[in-house]
């Protein structure tokens, strides 16, 4: 909530309450996204250490979803180094959990009041400008009805699957080409 709520507020400012200077709202978001990640910190940082931080709660969602990119960068039938982690990888994991988690849902908001105000200004065609202010409504409740099913659920999951042996199939593949040696 600390990191949607500034973007979307400011997104949506940036381009109908103040659309001569939009661009200051690009350095608000990216002000308030660091403020909601110091906060994160600092508000759970006698549980968690820098680093568990970091993957559990900054990196939540995306973390394994990088690991696994640069996890298949390594040759799987070079065992030479199994196990072994390029200094690279690290930095890849860091660059696209941001991008992927942080700045690519900002920018598209962004984007998206952009060319909602634009619309609103000429609208497309010889349409009335409210038919594109109607349009938006419906593209906002069907998000909305997305949203709202996310938390109807009053009931636990069975979910049995462990999901850590996803990421060892890799080695019970590299395991049994060894074995057919």
């Amino acid at each position: 909530m600390v990191y949607w709520f500034p973007v979307i507020v400011v997104s949506f400012y940036s381009h109908f309450g103040f659309p001569d200077n939009f661009e200051i709202g690009i350095v608000i978001i990216f002000a308030t996204s660091c403020l909601s990640l110091i906060v994160s910190y600092t508000v759970v940082k006698n549980e968690f250490t820098s680093i568990s931080w970091y993957h559990e709660i900054m990196l939540c969602g995306v973390d394994k979803i990088s690991m696994s990119i640069t996890s298949l960068s390594v040759s799987h039938l070079d065992f030479s180094h199994e196990g072994e982690r390029k200094q690279w990888m690290a930095f890849f994991e860091c660059y696209f959990g941001i991008m992927i988690k942080f700045l690519n849902p900002a920018a598209l908001t962004f984007m998206l009041f952009m060319n909602l105000a634009d619309d609103m200004k000429s609208p497309y065609a010889e349409q009335p400008g409210t038919m594109q202010m109607f349009g938006t409504i419906f593209l906002f409740l069907i998000v909305l009805l997305f949203g709202a099913a996310l938390f109807m659920c009053d009931y636990n999951e069975k979910f049995s699957h462990d999901v850590n042996k996803e990421f060892d199939a890799d080695n019970q593949f590299a395991a049994a080409l060894r074995g057919l040696k």
